[in-house]
């Protein structure tokens, strides 16, 4: 999972495993908790780095200056409702970019550091 983007989704009804389930079928390393602490959990001891927390716009905004101060670099998209899942992976595509292709990922039988030529 190490060129994949990863996304910590703050769950709540909002957030329903349709959009869970869009952002793995697009690339996406998706990490979910369900409450403030589990939240505070991951993003404390999650040994990668974690690109975006994607969390309902009502729900644990205040919170969300005690996690950066975990994570400096993490980038917050808050969403409303209803949630459009297209609008949202573009909204995630254009803040953090697209994982990459799964052909980039498998090695080249002609690539010499692979086969040792």
């Amino acid at each position: 999972m190490y060129d994949y983007p990863t996304i910590l989704v703050a769950r709540d009804d909002a957030l329903d495993c349709r959009l869970v389930q869009c952002l793995q079928r697009n690339g996406f390393h998706v990490l979910e908790a369900n409450d403030w602490d589990r939240l505070f959990d991951v993003v404390r001891v999650h040994s990668r780095r974690i690109h975006l927390l994607l969390l309902d716009a009502k729900n644990m905004y205040a919170n969300v200056t005690i996690l950066k101060a975990h994570r400096f670099w993490l980038q917050v998209l808050f969403v409303e409702k209803p949630v459009d899942v297209d609008d949202v992976l573009a909204k995630i595509r254009k803040l953090i970019g697209s994982p990459p292709s799964p052909l980039h990922l498998v090695p080249s039988p002609s690539d010499p550091g692979i086969l040792g030529k």
